[in-house]
């Protein structure tokens, strides 16, 4: 099978934006399936040197003009190039290029497949709320009615989704991760380290309710453990004056954006891994934590509660308020200070392993390409 994934920008996996990665993953994925795959993006800056060619799929990048609507007369003419047995998977909702996209692509018989990617979750689009509401009937309504799958990566999303965009062809599906070629689930008696890494963006992320959860557990629990965050974003600079009005702020640390081998260093010294957020599609560093054996502690926005719950891998945060933060905080620590928190990392690689896999997710991607 012929597949174009397009996106918005070069979905480059050293970025901090998880449809990156997601994209990057999953085309590799189905090129070893045998599949004919190629990356299409949508970017400011089309001619700025990346590294994608590394990956060895062909990949092709369009300017992105400023008039919404408007596509690359390059990009126009690709699509019009390609025949009609090509299948085009999209990746994000409310793009003004896809929906001319989608069109060109219905006028010439292509199927296409939407990922949302977190974008229909209701909080979402409680964002700019009337903007969306108008844009969603207009325009972003047709682009879902002629796409053969609409695939939503969260349970919330979905039942969201549903009551906007009634259709049969809503799909849940979860995103995947590449599993550790190494299993460790040896632990070690200090301080335990808690970890974060994504954006640095309070609404979303929750990063106020985990840095006020983190003052509790260190200030009304006795916890003796450090809270290190890694990304950058635009709440950077408040989220650093919150924690440098708490008593526990000497022991929360901003390490900045961290990518490669240097993350994976991190990641292997941390503990657990947190994500507070108030919503999400199903954030891939989570993924990434498990997929490297971390405990976790998640919010049901990251719709992995119920993988977390059923392999008992983690900590979910049934209500998402500072107090239940600190209290999971505090069970992780004891839990490490027991050690039996080498059974929730045990159990951890083996969640990947049986739900995660990024072959087992292209296949079935691709049978849902072809039904």
């Amino acid at each position: 099978m012929r597949i174009i994934h397009l996106i918005l920008g070069k979905a480059n996996p050293d970025r901090a934006n998880g449809v990156n990665k997601v994209v990057h993953q999953l085309s590799q994925a189905q090129a070893k399936l045998g599949h004919r795959v190629a990356i299409w993006g949508i970017t400011p800056n089309p001619e700025e040197e990346t590294n994608l060619a590394e990956r060895g799929l062909p990949t092709f990048s369009f300017e992105a003009k400023k008039l919404p609507f408007q596509i690359d007369g390059a990009l126009r003419d690709k699509l019009q190039q390609e025949p009609a047995d090509t299948y085009f998977h999209i990746h994000g909702g409310f793009v003004t290029e896809f929906y001319t996209v989608t069109r060109i692509l219905k006028k010439q018989g292509n199927k296409y497949c939407i990922s949302s990617h977190g974008t229909y979750n209701r909080l979402a689009m409680e964002r700019s709320p009337l903007k969306k509401k108008y844009y969603f009937k207009f325009f972003e309504s047709q682009i879902l009615n002629d796409a053969e799958v609409v695939h939503l990566v969260g349970d919330s999303e979905l039942v969201h989704c549903n009551k906007m965009h009634n259709t049969s062809n809503n799909w849940f599906f979860q995103n995947g991760m590449i599993p550790a070629e190494k299993e460790d689930i040896s632990t070690n008696k200090e301080a335990p380290i808690f970890g974060y890494c994504g954006r640095l963006n309070i609404e979303a992320k929750g990063l106020d309710l985990l840095l006020k959860g983190f003052e509790i557990y260190k200030t009304e629990m006795g916890g003796t453990g450090k809270l290190q965050l890694l990304g950058k974003g635009p709440d950077e600079a408040e989220l650093k004056k919150q924690s440098a009005g708490y008593k526990s702020g000497k022991d929360i640390s901003f390490e900045g954006p961290i990518f490669g081998e240097e993350k994976d260093a991190y990641f292997e010294n941390f503990d657990c891994f947190i994500h507070s957020s108030r919503y999400e599609g199903m954030p891939t560093a989570v993924l990434e934590a498990i997929g490297m054996g971390l405990p976790v502690i998640v919010s049901e926005a990251t719709n992995l509660g119920r993988f977390v719950q059923k392999y008992q891998c983690g900590l979910v945060l049934h209500e998402n308020s500072p107090q239940e933060i600190a209290k999971a905080l505090k069970k992780i620590e004891d839990l490490k200070i027991q050690e039996t928190i080498v059974e929730y990392r045990r159990n951890a690689f083996r969640m990947i392993k049986e739900e995660f896999t990024w072959s087992f997710i292209a296949e079935k991607m691709v049978e849902k390409y072809a039904a």
